[in-house]
């Protein structure tokens, strides 16, 4: 999927679609390392930080500060967007409804990609419970049920299946 930076069409935005736990934030972690010209955009990044400034949890904090990080995320999406900046989208993005409604903040110009964690509902829990982070087993389960498939009729140019 990635070459150098060099190789890659600008601008892009890599939205990822998957349930909690699926492997998401460790395949961007290691996208960021390798690819400079890529920024991040996530909601989690914002609770996280600020629940360390406040020496809380993730969970802790996180019915407190969702709304405030969506706001963020979403200022993010447009600086990058407005500045032809190329991103990876690190959010669960599991329904076609809530894909639509992000690519339409999304230039036609851009190249959008679905990059699809299509990881089995055993293997989200066990990673969920391994994390510092938890969701509610049952969240996940409701998540991964409900989960739909990213097509290119939604708008995407590509669709990357893991």
């Amino acid at each position: 999927m990635f070459t150098s930076d060099k190789e890659v069409d600008l601008p892009v935005v890599y939205m990822l679609v998957g349930v909690p736990g699926s492997g998401k934030s460790t395949w961007t972690r290691i996208q960021m390392k390798k690819n400079s010209y890529l920024s991040y955009v996530s909601t989690d990044a914002y609770i996280e930080d600020w629940a360390q400034e406040q020496g809380k949890t993730y969970n802790q904090v996180f019915s407190d500060l969702a709304k405030q990080a969506t706001h963020c995320m979403y200022e993010d999406v447009e600086l990058l967007t407005r500045n032809e900046g190329s991103f990876i989208w690190d959010q669960t993005n599991i329904n076609a409804k809530t894909r639509k409604a992000k690519l339409a903040k999304i230039p036609s110009h851009y190249k959008k990609v679905a990059v699809v964690f299509n990881t089995s509902l055993v293997d989200c829990i066990k990673r969920n419970a391994a994390r510092d982070r938890s969701i509610p087993e049952r969240i996940i389960v409701s998540m991964h049920e409900s989960f739909e498939m990213p097509n290119i009729e939604e708008g995407f140019d590509k669709v990357i299946v893991y």
